[in-house]
């Protein structure tokens, strides 16, 4: 359900990569596709969070086969990203930064999320600080570090000032460090079984 979260980040993220690239988004069709997809399995793969309530088994059947299915859309944005930004001239500034730092926060908690659409491993780490740790770094990589993309990117263009590129290096390596060191220990005590 919180994968609704990500919608402005990826539609910030996609319009970032070409402008620091150098290049045009590589296939901005499949993008835009992507994210009505997004947008309609997250709605149906809400109740993958609730696994361990007393639904009836072909409705958490369906919740795990829409799961499942959003590693599709999500893919072929990563593929997309990845490609855009492949062989062009990429300029690191603050808002590409950002970006660059949320499409790999996502990945760690994109890549726990489909592991956790499947009904018994869900079983097994539900209510586990693992859980805590995969949404925690699709929070952090989507709507925080996608958000202050958009920021970094569209401020200079809405009131004719830059923000302080100083400031976003030194944020942004404060927040992935912060990230990784808070979330890193989580992910392993819940996969051994921490509450």
């Amino acid at each position: 359900c919180y994968l609704l979260f990500l919608l402005p980040a990826i539609g910030a993220i996609s319009e970032i990569l070409p402008t620091f690239s150098g290049k045009p988004l590589l296939a901005r069709g499949a993008v835009s596709g992507s994210i009505a997809a997004i947008g309609a399995l997250g709605l149906l793969a809400w109740m993958e969070n609730m696994y361990t309530a007393s639904i009836p088994i072909g409705w958490l059947y369906g919740s795990m086969a829409a799961a499942l299915l959003l590693a599709v859309p999500l893919g072929i944005l990563f593929v997309n990203w990845i490609g855009t930004l492949a062989f062009g001239v990429i300029r690191l500034r603050a808002p590409m930064l950002f970006a660059l730092g949320a499409i790999s926060t996502l990945s760690f908690g994109l890549a726990g999320e489909l592991m956790h659409a499947v009904i018994p491993v869900n079983w097994l780490l539900a209510d586990t600080t693992d859980a805590t740790a995969v949404t925690g770094y699709v929070f952090v990589g989507g709507p925080l570090l996608g958000g202050l993309a958009a920021l970094y990117y569209w401020f200079p263009k809405m009131t004719g000032r830059t923000m302080g590129e100083g400031m976003a290096r030194a944020s942004l390596l404060l927040i992935i460090v912060g990230v990784h060191l808070t979330l890193v220990p989580l992910a392993l005590a819940g996969l051994e079984g921490q509450p």
